[in-house]
């Protein structure tokens, strides 16, 4: 096999070699270049064989850990999907689910406050990167939902809610999300308060 390679290497020009055997002035041994050729090759093996599944592949395996309860296991392939496959139409459904396992608190190693900030990270992800996919709407809204009622981020879910009605004011959330907004920091009481207040003036 070395041989092979190293025949291969001298016809193609590359003829800088060193003999087996040879040391520096201190001693130490000389790579030489088949050697670090060789290297190379191999850790260059060892990059692509981490990528050879395909996206289906991945999503495929993510939902079986899920169905396991395996959560961990489960976004750990949804990443590898969108590392590997970025552009696929499944790395924003990969996201997503990986936004509903943290959104739900399954990973039992982070606590509920970390999990749900997880989760925002997860939904963020998806409208940062997929904005022009149908799972960028509805991450948004929950990016801004879990800020408003979970994380009690009052600021950042305001701004969430805003840019969700300025790039999607037609959706079908667009009225759920102008509500939210304009409740911000109201409790439930107090918004059922305003909603008799606005009927008894009607």
């Amino acid at each position: 096999m070395l041989r092979t390679i190293k025949q291969s290497v001298q016809l193609s020009g590359y003829t800088e070699l060193y003999e087996p055997g040879h040391k520096n002035a201190d001693g130490s041994f000389i790579y030489s270049s088949i050697q670090k050729f060789i290297v190379v090759f191999v850790f260059f093996l060892s990059l692509t064989a981490c990528s050879t599944k395909s996206d289906k592949e991945y999503f495929d395996e993510g939902q079986k850990y899920l169905d396991q309860k395996k959560y961990l296991e489960a976004v750990q392939s949804y990443e590898k999907l969108v590392k590997y496959h970025s552009q696929s139409d499944l790395a924003p459904q990969a996201l997503f689910a990986c936004g509903k396992i943290y959104q739900s608190n399954l990973i039992p190693s982070l606590g509920k406050k970390a999990s749900l900030q997880k989760a925002v990270y997860y939904y963020r992800e998806i409208y940062n990167r997929y904005q022009n996919k149908p799972a960028a709407e509805k991450a948004l809204f929950m990016m801004a939902f879990i800020q408003a009622n979970e994380l009690n981020e009052i600021d950042s879910a305001k701004a969430s809610y805003n840019l969700f009605l300025q790039k999607y004011p037609k959706s079908e959330l667009a009225e759920s999300a102008r509500l939210e907004r304009d409740n911000l920091g109201v409790s439930p009481d107090e918004i059922l308060k305003k909603k008799l207040e606005s009927r008894a003036t009607k």
